[in-house]
């Protein structure tokens, strides 16, 4: 009778949750344009505003709830496509997306300090980015336990983002630049030049001044 009762719970609990999903996902799509799609298994929580014509696909998750806080929010552009699975939360902070942008499946977004994404870019598939980053100097007390610190990331107009990229906070992306697949991305990339590698080093420049 206890298990019978805490499956029956389970399930009562699944469906709340379910409900509220629902919710939020004909909220999302009454305050958007009309010419938006967000896909029915989408998940748009919290502060999230959608421009025209940007399409959400199934099993993306857009997340501004979980500070709980008027500052936290995330906005989306023109003509914007999020693909099937990627992932965008502010996490106390707050994410921006230009017009005309693409991220691929899979991507993931954390906009602690802060993500701001310029227009004409694309994000192949895989790709990480997250304004933040955990303090460590200390060896006295567990990491966990030292908090973390977020300077943002600005990343610019006109930019090739290669899949499977990791962008570390702190860090700008000058207009025009492209990431090779796998790059991680630790410091500031100028306007017009290809990186790549681990840690990401100039490759060579697209034009010259």
């Amino acid at each position: 009778m206890k298990r019978d009762m805490q499956n029956i719970s389970r399930v009562i609990n699944a469906i709340r949750q379910q409900a509220g999903f629902r919710m939020n996902w004909f909220r999302a799509v009454v305050h958007s344009p009309s010419t938006a799609v967000i896909d029915w298994n989408a998940i748009v929580l919290g502060n999230v505003k959608i421009g025209e014509r940007t399409i959400v696909q199934n099993n993306v998750i857009l997340d501004a709830t979980r500070m709980e806080n008027n500052k936290e929010f995330i906005c989306i552009g023109t003509g914007v496509k999020i693909e099937y699975g990627s992932q965008i939360y502010s996490w106390g902070g707050e994410v921006r997306i230009g017009d005309n942008c693409s991220i691929n499946p899979y991507c993931l977004i954390y906009g602690t300090g802060g993500v701001t994404i310029g227009n004409d870019v694309r994000i192949a598939t895989n790709t990480i980015i997250v304004a933040s980053m955990h303090k460590f100097e200390r060896t006295d007390i567990s990491i966990i336990k030292q908090g973390y610190e977020a300077k943002g990331i600005l990343i610019g107009n006109d930019i090739w983002i290669g899949a499977g990229c990791r962008i570390l906070d702190g860090v700008t992306i000058g207009d025009g630049a492209i990431l090779a697949a796998g790059a991680v991305v630790t410091k500031d990339v100028p306007a017009y030049s290809i990186v790549g590698g681990v840690p990401a080093k100039l490759i060579r420049e697209r034009k010259n001044e």
